[in-house]
């Protein structure tokens, strides 16, 4: 099977999909998800993020991760607040996955 690539892919913004309705996951290079209470993101991310609003949490390894989320080794995470999170929207394509209740 061929990938084929989208263009909205690597345009900067929040790129949603729902797996439970059969959508295709966007190829970004950073994932995010709303904290527990709403306050702050966690993002995943290769890229190196430095800012005020953005804290390093750890840097992802293969025992760590699912066989699903193999391909994020080497990844860096992060929470991000609110604020920093609307700027880096602004600037990178994010991929974040909404489910359905």
């Amino acid at each position: 099977m061929t990938n084929i690539l989208h263009f909205s892919d690597f345009t900067p913004g929040i790129k949603s999909y729902t797996p439970e309705l059969g959508e295709r996951k966007p190829m970004c290079k950073m994932e995010a998800r709303l904290c527990r209470y709403g306050r702050h993101y966690y993002l995943d991310t290769a890229e190196t993020l430095k800012g005020r609003g953005i804290e390093f949490i750890e840097k992802l390894t293969s025992d760590r991760l699912s066989i699903h989320g193999a391909y994020k080794t080497g990844w860096n995470k992060y929470r991000v607040t609110s604020r920093a999170f609307e700027m880096l929207k602004d600037r990178y394509p994010i991929r974040m996955e909404m489910l359905l209740d």
